[in-house]
């Protein structure tokens, strides 16, 4: 399908072939689209010469620049956490309050305990004002679920919505953000549910193209992570990380070797 953009007043985008940074600056133009990409920029407003059964798109008095692209979101939760951030100006650290049961295990009680259709509708809300700032890709993780059930919820809401709406959403499994309450006082039970369940559930069903791991002191060790990372790698699931946030734990050198 194409669709010709006309009477683009300013066009600003990067110049790939100048040094880091230049942008090249377009006036009055179109610009043709084929199949969502570009096709063709015309240094004329409205060009005779193309097809006048394509749809057209009149961009008059507007500016086009490229969409940005977000390289790490959460945008499937169900409650924010202004509390915590309280707690956070009264000088207690993002690790205290983990340890107390707040954090990413907070918000996953509150997940569990919501209905899929509202945590849809939320979702779809946020990710509106994306679209509203001029983000048009994002990669979208899952996370706050921690169980085998809401972290498919998480991962089928981003599959959904990417098929409703024009924001591009790139599906990553985090099973693997935190270990749950259920599941403190048995760690090496949980990576099992995450390496032997999840992880084979979401490459069955191709919810995901990423497997990602919170790599942090208390959170998930440098040898969890690797084999939670090379599991879903086994599976078909390239790797992402959260690694060294709080402290150098060797996260960082664990995403080199991996490649991440």
């Amino acid at each position: 399908m194409k669709t010709l953009i006309t009477h683009i007043g300013n066009l600003y985008t990067p110049d790939s072939r100048g040094p880091y940074g230049k942008i090249t600056h377009h006036k009055n133009i179109a610009l043709l689209v084929a199949d969502g990409k570009i096709n063709k920029i015309y240094n004329q407003p409205n060009p005779e010469e193309v097809d006048a059964a394509i749809p057209r798109i009149d961009a008059r008095g507007m500016t086009m620049i490229p969409g940005f692209v977000d390289p790490h979101t959460h945008p499937v939760f169900w409650q924010t956490r202004e509390a915590e951030f309280q707690m956070r100006v009264q000088g207690k650290s993002y690790e205290e309050i983990a340890a107390a049961g707040g954090g990413i295990r907070n918000s996953a009680r509150n997940f569990r305990n919501a209905g899929k259709s509202d945590i849809k509708e939320v979702t779809r809300k946020r990710i509106r004002t994306f679209l509203e700032y001029g983000t048009t890709t994002i990669e979208a993780k899952s996370g706050y679920g921690l169980s085998l059930d809401s972290e498919l919820m998480a991962l089928e809401i981003i599959d959904e919505l990417n098929k409703e709406q024009p924001l591009e959403m790139v599906p990553t499994f985090l099973g693997a953000h935190e270990v749950p309450d259920n599941y403190r006082d048995n760690r090496p039970a949980y990576i099992q549910l995450v390496i032997e369940e999840m992880i084979l559930e979401v490459s069955r069903r191709k919810l995901a193209k990423y497997c990602d791991v919170f790599c942090e002191t208390g959170v998930f060790s440098v040898e969890e992570s690797r084999q939670i990372l090379l599991a879903g790698k086994r599976n078909g699931l390239q790797i992402r990380m959260h690694a060294d946030e709080l402290s150098s734990s060797g996260g960082a050198e664990l995403a080199a070797d991996l490649a991440a």
